[in-house]
């Protein structure tokens, strides 16, 4: 499973540009008010607002829909500062990445529950990296990296 695959982050550089649309098969978001971050409990757990972009549909789109859908929530000024790709021979993944955008500027609407997230919550950094399932040390890089941009 997911479990085994193991995932290379690259943060970008300033300024640098993401992966052309038909490589980027998902996208997740880290969004912050300092110290704190926003989650979504789902059937792993605990983590970040995230999915699949679907075919012939923008990044950022994607990015506002699964924010909408799993944490009933709207963000702006989102930037993208990770590229994640797996190392798996799966030829699913093969040429295949996934972007992380950070933002501190969000907003909640009611939490409605939908397949993919029971729960959301603003819950303290150390404390999500607890409860996080996967690859806790990718998290953390990717937590400092945004938490880095969006306060300098």
């Amino acid at each position: 499973g997911m479990q085994d695959i193991k995932f290379t982050v690259k943060l970008l550089a300033s300024g640098e540009v993401i992966p052309p649309q038909q490589e980027v098969s998902a996208v997740f978001l880290i969004a912050l008010a300092e110290k704190n971050i926003v989650a979504i409990r789902n059937q792993r757990g605990w983590d970040l607002p995230a999915g699949h972009v679907e075919p012939k549909e923008g990044i950022l789109d994607a990015l506002h829909r699964e924010a909408q859908e799993e944490a009933s929530m709207k963000f702006k000024n989102a930037v993208p500062f990770v590229v994640v790709t797996s190392t798996s021979e799966d030829p699913r993944y093969q040429g295949k990445c996934m972007v992380g955008f950070a933002t501190k500027d969000f907003t909640f609407e009611e939490f409605v529950s939908a397949p993919d997230s029971q729960e959301r919550k603003v819950m303290d950094v150390e404390r999500f990296l607890t409860l996080y399932q996967s690859n806790k040390e990718n998290m953390r890089l990717m937590i400092t990296a945004a938490h880095t941009l969006l306060f300098p």
